[in-house]
């Protein structure tokens, strides 16, 4: 029920939320992350719809420009500690307050926050 509870808490809140899986190098190094799940938050915030994503390898994503790379960046600073880093997502022309932590070893949660800033050009 707990659980249940907690998933449905995640999916249905207004902030953008990701699960991720971390895809090993071979040599105990992340080399990539992989999609589990997602709310609807998050899909409006990165601009294109989860069912892209899940399950596949994003960097795939990033060279053609889809998934952005200051959120790849932000799960990458995720591995080692909690971090939190003001992204812009060029694709929807927003700022989002990304706070990244590991819940457990081999998965990143990952929380779009959006703000007021505008971009400066």
């Amino acid at each position: 029920m707990i659980t249940s509870l907690h998933r449905d808490g995640f999916l249905l809140m207004p902030a953008g939320y990701a699960l991720f899986n971390i895809i090993d190098s071979g040599d105990g190094l992340s080399s990539d992350y992989c999609l589990i799940e997602a709310n609807d938050a998050f899909e409006q915030a990165v601009g294109f719809p989860v069912s892209r994503f899940e399950g596949k390898a994003l960097s795939l994503f990033i060279r053609d420009a889809s998934f952005p790379l200051e959120l790849f960046d932000a799960l990458r600073c995720a591995e080692n500690a909690p971090a939190e880093k003001e992204i812009y997502i060029s694709k929807t022309g927003q700022w989002f307050k990304a706070s990244v932590y590991s819940p457990q070893p081999k998965y990143i949660v990952s929380l779009l926050f959006a703000t007021s800033r505008k971009k400066v050009v």
